[in-house]
């Protein structure tokens, strides 16, 4: 969990042992039944060192009752309705069996690469895998919803069943990977790497894990050299398609399959990936592509599959992505990344420069406290104003030390995102005090 908040939740629990898990849930219903407690609960226990301590009861199901459903085949909510109605409970306690491995991951609209502050906006996309009796996905949001401050950030459920953990979170992590989320930030790729961990995949877990060891990574190299190595593939397969293929026969100046009289065929690919803008060169290699990238040529094996998905081998290890047109080029998804590529035509694309001094509020919120005073020099990293969104609490920093010249919010101001907050000014240094330089 993160900020004592759920993230990633599994059961059976790894490393329970069988007699705690029993004494467990004999003190559960002990509570229950002390104070003549009738209807769906969960009590929550603290698990340390070989000892468990009562936490606390909630009086309803809780998010992460989908992976008992799973590895149980109860549903508990039908059981919730049953027993609401006066029914007694379908099965006793030994009837109860347990079946496999369950692991649920939550959603979030947030974006961890920035310090986790919520993301809002609408969702423009939203695409979930194919639900089946081994994956699930609970939701309430649908494309074209809009994503607010007021409520929270919890977007879906994906619940995946294996016969063992491993199996069960490899078939998360595949899940994830097909999600795609478009208007705002998610944690998905965040989840996706928690998945991959050493530390979670040998069950080596606790709540303390992912504010300790595991902080969000993001994209990696790696990750951008596959999606320009699957990108050069897909390029020359659109150029190809747009002259009529390698062999088109009306005219030679519309051929871009690299012919070349005295040597190999070899196409030069102009692409443009935000501002990097690289000429790829790709030239056949038996049935595959050599796709030259930072002075190394790589062998890339690539085809198209069924909805933009594309399987193949970038030097013998195994790839998958997806591809979907855009109006100037294509989007590429890789684990949990998406990657827009354009042709570069060679025009320019400036934005406009924002000064960097003015701090705006990322997202809309409440201002809870505001600690910048005008007239004041602060140190970089310096709180300035805390806002509240999505019931979190986010404090927003000097980007480096300056002089406050401006404070356009106090405590209980509701601001929208992009909102001026606080001006800073940089701190002129005085050349006169400067050492003089030697002769």
């Amino acid at each position: 969990q993160r900020r004592h908040q759920k993230v990633v939740e599994e059961a059976p629990a790894p490393g329970l042992d069988e007699a705690t898990r029993t004494a467990m849930g004999a003190a559960a219903v002990a509570a229950a039944r002390a104070v003549g407690y009738v209807g769906a609960g969960t009590v929550e226990f603290l698990y340390d060192a070989g000892r468990f301590f009562f936490l606390e009861m909630n009086t309803r199901l809780q998010v992460e009752h989908p992976v008992t459903e799973m590895i149980t085949g109860i549903d508990l909510v039908e059981w919730q309705l049953r027993v609401a109605s006066g029914e007694s409970l379908p099965l006793r306690q030994e009837q109860v069996a347990r079946r496999g491995h369950a692991v649920e991951a939550r959603l979030y609209a947030e974006d961890p690469e920035r310090g986790f502050l919520p993301s809002t906006g609408r969702l423009e996309r939203l695409r979930f895998p194919v639900v089946h009796e081994q994956l699930r996905v609970d939701t309430g949001v649908r494309e074209g919803d809009e994503v607010s401050v007021h409520y929270d950030p919890m977007l879906a459920k994906v619940i995946a069943w294996g016969s063992d953990r491993l199996d069960a979170i490899d078939r998360l992590r595949d899940a994830l990977d097909a999600i795609e989320v478009d208007g705002i930030r998610t944690n998905t790729r965040y989840l996706w790497e928690i998945l991959g961990a050493d530390a979670v995949r040998s069950g080596d877990v606790s709540t303390r894990l992912l504010e300790g060891a595991l902080q969000p990574v993001g994209m990696t190299d790696a990750d951008r050299t596959a999606a320009w190595l699957i990108a050069a593939g897909a390029a020359l397969r659109a150029s190809q398609a747009r002259s009529g293929g390698p062999n088109v026969a009306d005219s030679p100046w519309n051929v871009t399959g690299g012919f070349r009289l005295n040597g190999p065929a070899t196409v030069r690919l102009p692409l443009r990936l935000g501002e990097e803008r690289r000429w790829l060169r790709v030239a056949p290699i038996g049935p595959d592509l050599g796709v030259e990238y930072d002075g190394h040529l790589h062998l890339v094996e690539s085809s198209p599959g069924p909805g933009g998905l594309v399987i193949g081998r970038i030097d013998g290890e195994p790839v998958k992505a997806r591809l979907e047109e855009t109006v100037d080029g294509f989007a590429l998804r890789r684990h949990c990344l998406r990657f827009d590529f354009r042709a570069d035509t060679g025009a320019e694309h400036h934005a406009s420069a924002e000064h960097e001094g003015h701090l705006r509020a990322p997202m809309p919120g409440l201002v809870l406290d505001v600690r910048a005073v005008a007239g004041a020099t602060v140190e970089a990293g310096a709180v300035l104003v805390v806002l509240e969104a999505m019931k979190m609490e986010h404090s927003l920093t000097a980007p480096w030390r300056g002089t406050v010249s401006t404070v356009s919010v106090k405590p209980g101001d509701r601001v929208q995102e992009g909102s001026d907050l606080v001006l800073l000014e940089p701190v002129q240094v005085d050349s006169s005090r400067q050492p003089a330089d030697p002769e």
